[in-house]
């Protein structure tokens, strides 16, 4: 606040700007609330979730054949483990999408951003329960819908998952 590089709060600036400085402008106020939700919540989950991943997937079987082969350890992960690392990655990705859209009311509470999860905590105050009841279906149908997606783009990455 004191350096005032960012703005702290709102979707954009009151004056009515066009084009890309429409653009430009709200992605300057997009700027502290979507680095406070990405180092708060998401990135250090998925820096854990991602190494587990790469370490279980090197230590298996097949990686230990194709060592044996000769290939090198770049040409291992790349061709090898990463496609079989990506599968908890990605469905953890898709719930984080699936979250990050249907409402973080603490990060648009903080910073006056105008979303589902600000109309979700207004709703609350109000008592206002039609809003909430539909503020949960669409919730809810969107992660359905996330999910569903994960799982055709696992599906497409892992030859061994296979729908019927």
């Amino acid at each position: 606040l004191g350096l005032k590089l960012f703005p702290f709060a709102g979707f954009m600036s009151l004056s009515h700007l066009k084009g890309w400085d429409y653009v430009a402008d709200v992605m300057w106020h997009m700027a502290l609330p979507s680095i406070t939700l990405m180092l708060a919540l998401y990135i250090p989950v998925f820096v854990r979730i991602s190494r587990a991943s790469v370490v279980e997937v090197m230590n298996e079987d097949y990686i230990t054949t194709v060592r044996a082969a000769g290939l090198k350890e770049r040409a291992i992960f790349f061709r090898h483990a990463l496609k079989n690392a990506l599968v908890p990655v990605i469905q953890v990705a898709g719930m984080w999408l699936s979250s990050a859209f249907t409402g973080v009311i603490m990060t648009e509470t903080v910073f006056s951003w105008p979303g589902m999860g600000m109309l979700m905590w207004s709703s609350l105050q109000q008592r206002d329960y039609p809003v909430l009841m539909g503020i949960c279906v669409i919730s809810g149908v969107w992660v359905v819908v996330m999910l569903l997606i994960t799982d055709l783009i696992c599906a497409a990455i892992d030859p061994r998952i296979m729908y019927e």
